[in-house]
């Protein structure tokens, strides 16, 4: 029993050091419902969140009638909100810790003390988790130290010649233990400093580029008409078919000319004049062209559009939907005299149309009263 007693008490030891961290969770607030162009969101317990603007919808919330009020710059209106009102999520990155984190002075720590993580800021919770690796090694010297003390004093008050290898042995192991925490370190830190930062910001997904000659090519028809090869992507023909479409292969066909199976793809053709796209994800789908049959309203009255812009390229039965045009690039407009207005409402926007399963069934919902024509890169495919 002896020869575990000294692991057990590091255990016990290790247990309560560390006890804190699980009292780390995040509060955030859940339950909201859209109210206009506002959302009002309810905490865990019940109690009243904040108002927000950029609801991001997840799924439908099935109530036969809710009556919300909400707070916007002074004003306070009450609105009945209708059956199949969108749960939303907010699209805040801020969580704020029920218990505080020890941390280094940075973005989030404050005296010591990380009580928010915001992803977006730098090195907050990379603070926390570099400190915890100082603690690690901190704890391993302190830990050799023991064992080291440990093994010299079996060394020297023993006469038998198997404990003092045995001690011997433990200050050698607790050497080498040292070492190895301390050339772990060292090796990461060698190689790169910034694999020790933790520094989420710096993580970057791995994407397909879809370029503006790309789109041009499809919408020319000069591109490829196959279906997206991936089964685990959402435009996979095995996924599209579970989402209703008759035919699989061809929706697939137009999802990979579109966007090559991107998610949050925006358009390199359809662009405003500030730069900011409206055709997005997946299916492509025109924001801007269809702002008003997109479900809860959640991306109408975001642009404004200019039908006959000073320098405008050449006449089109779009401009009083999409602008006139500003630029081309051989037949195919690039650049539409149509302005975002509302920035906040239009990430909003994004958020909502960018996700696979809302992309995907706007998407069939539109094919199934229209067909295949509307979209440019059935130019390359030719489905009827």
């Amino acid at each position: 029993m002896r020869k575990f007693t000294f692991y057990i008490l590091i255990l016990i030891i290790l247990a309560g050091l560390f006890n804190p961290i699980k009292k780390v969770t995040a509060s955030a607030y859940t339950d909201c419902l859209i109210v206009g162009d506002l959302t009002q969101c309810k905490g865990k317990e019940g109690d009243p969140g904040p108002t927000l603007y950029n609801p991001y919808v997840l799924e439908p919330f099935d109530t036969t009638k809710m009556s919300e009020t909400s707070t916007l710059t002074g004003e306070t209106k009450t609105v009945t909100v209708p059956k199949n009102t969108p749960i939303i999520k907010s699209t805040d990155t801020k969580y704020t810790l029920l218990a505080p984190l020890p941390c280094e002075n940075g973005a989030g720590c404050e005296n010591g003390q990380l009580k928010t993580y915001d992803p977006t800021q730098n090195n907050n919770i990379g603070g926390y988790l570099n400190l915890m690796i100082k603690l690690f090694i901190g704890i391993c010297a302190v830990l050799a130290v023991i064992m080291i003390v440990w093994g010299g004093i079996e060394y020297m008050t023993t006469e038998l010649i198997s404990s003092k290898e045995a001690g011997k042995e433990r200050i050698i192991h607790a050497i080498l233990g040292l070492l190895l925490a301390l050339g772990a370190w060292t090796l990461l830190n060698t190689i790169n400093p910034d694999l020790l930062n933790t520094d989420l910001e710096s993580l970057t997904a791995v994407t397909v580029s879809v370029t503006l000659a790309d789109q041009i090519k499809q919408y020319t028809g000069q591109g490829t008409c196959t279906p997206v090869a991936d089964s685990s992507n959402p435009c996979s023909p095995e996924s599209l078919a579970s989402a209703g479409f008759t035919n699989a292969t061809q929706a697939s066909s137009i999802c990979n000319g579109e966007s090559k199976g991107t998610a949050t793809l925006a358009s390199t053709v359809d662009k405003g004049s500030d730069g900011n796209s409206f055709s997005l994800g997946l299916f492509q789908i025109n924001i801007l062209a269809h702002a008003n049959e997109i479900p809860g309203g959640v991306c109408s009255g975001i642009f404004t559009i200019d039908p006959n812009p000073p320098g405008k390229v050449g006449n089109s039965q779009n401009d009083n939907t999409l602008g006139g045009c500003l630029q081309r690039n051989g037949t195919i407009c690039v650049k539409y005299a149509a302005v975002v207005t509302n920035q906040v409402k239009y990430q909003s926007c994004k958020n909502y149309i960018t996700n696979p399963t809302n992309n995907i069934a706007y998407a069939a919902k539109l094919q199934t009263s229209r067909n295949w024509g509307q979209w440019g890169a059935n130019n390359s495919c030719k489905y009827s």
